[in-house]
């Protein structure tokens, strides 16, 4: 078993995050989420992303548990601080991810995604595509491409596309440091322009603080006007298997 020291400062960092966040508006808990599943996955991961530009704080909780090693489902409760609640309710999401053939270089998936709103909001339903390359022993690259419609009244007409992309290396068996690009083009009837699109990139550092405890922190500058500045990141992971 790895110490106990880290997993108190990623606590601490969550608690000093909830402390200075006031508001209530988007921040990017997004992932750049790889195509693996492992045979007998359960596990459930707390996720906060802050804007302290504008005070902004988003909060999420997965669950997740695979059944088998192609398929698995996860179910996402995300809320954020607003006016009327510390933790109001955002959304919920049911997720199927579907594994397909590979090879030892590149691994890819696709994954669907139903997004449910409430006080009469759109919810949206999306299609993923994954895929993981291993450029080294120690490097790998991801790429997704992430189609969306929505649906309800209010909806906006044609498919709502984004791309993210990462590039990581392992330090040792316990660290990853990586770097990440997630871009927001718009509707497919009306893409914007490039400055009203929202693209992010920064670094990250992850890995494990126990066996059954894992972390991910890192920072999101925005690369054009329509992006929000810097959104601070942090996740913890608890793996039940």
């Amino acid at each position: 078993m790895y110490s106990s020291t880290p997993k108190t400062i990623i606590a601490w960092l969550i608690l000093a995050i909830s402390a200075t966040a006031d508001t209530s508006f988007a921040s990017n808990v997004g992932g750049v989420f790889g195509p693996g599943v492992t045979l007998g996955d359960q596990s459930a991961q707390y996720r906060g992303a802050y804007d302290p530009d504008n005070n902004n704080f988003v909060q999420r909780i997965h669950y997740q548990h695979a059944l088998n090693d192609d398929v698995r489902l996860r179910g996402v409760f995300q809320a954020r601080k607003t006016a009327d609640s510390d933790v109001d309710f955002d959304f919920f999401q049911g997720e199927l991810q579907w594994r397909l053939k590979g090879s030892a270089k590149r691994q890819q998936a696709v994954r669907l995604d139903v997004r449910i709103r409430d006080r009469g909001r759109v919810g949206t339903l999306g299609l993923n595509w994954t895929n993981q390359f291993t450029l080294s022993p120690t490097i790998s690259a991801r790429a997704i491409i992430l189609a969306a419609v929505e649906v309800g009244n209010g909806a906006r007409s044609g498919v709502l596309l984004q791309t993210r992309s990462s590039l990581s290396h392992n330090l040792n068996k316990r660290f990853s440091v990586s770097a990440e690009l997630f871009s927001e083009y718009g509707s497919s009837t009306d893409f914007d322009s490039f400055d009203d699109q929202i693209h992010q990139i920064g670094p990250a550092l992850s890995g494990k603080l126990t066996d059954d405890w894992s972390f991910f922190s890192g920072v999101l500058v925005g690369a054009t006007d329509a992006s929000p500045d810097t959104s601070l990141r942090l996740w913890l992971s608890k793996s039940f298997k």
